[in-house]
């Protein structure tokens, strides 16, 4: 099974940097574990590039954001901003695939290798069926992924 959906924040209930909106009822999260507040919001691991990606969106004042889930198999990938996106795909489409270690050099940053998004991928999403298959999903251009685009060219 492959889904988008887009959830829309303003800047009032935007989560600390970092933070991606994760649904509780799905029932495999519940609000004790991992960090998740009773709202749903979660803490995940991220990187250097993709924080300063985030960050500048908020420095340049963006009151109101839009959050892209893209659902393949029971596996989740939770996006803030379509340049997030765009960097996930240029990471799995890499030949051949690189390790977090890899990137968190190329970030130029002290990045924690443990906390890079990279390295908490469950080893399913590093495979690369996975991978050409969210390519795949990602390539052809849902209407979610159309409108997620859209929120960030217009707000």
């Amino acid at each position: 099974m492959k889904k988008m959906r887009v959830s829309y924040h303003s800047g009032a209930n935007f989560p600390k940097f970092g933070r991606r909106m994760v649904p509780i009822s799905t029932g495999t999260l519940k609000p004790d574990m991992y960090g998740a507040s009773k709202d749903g919001w979660f803490s995940r691991p991220t990187s250097h590039l993709i924080s300063h990606l985030v960050f500048s969106e908020m420095e340049a004042g963006r009151a109101k954001w839009a959050q892209l889930c893209v659902q393949i198999s029971e596996h989740e990938l939770y996006f803030w901003t379509p340049s997030e996106l765009d960097h996930v795909c240029a990471v799995f489409a890499e030949n051949p695939f690189p390790t977090a270690r890899t990137l968190v050099r190329r970030d130029g940053a002290d990045s924690a290798l443990n906390m890079h998004w990279l390295s908490r991928l469950p080893k399913a999403m590093k495979a690369e069926k996975f991978r050409q298959k969210f390519l795949k999903f990602v390539a052809s251009n849902p209407e979610e992924l159309r409108l997620f685009r859209e929120f960030y060219s217009t707000a």
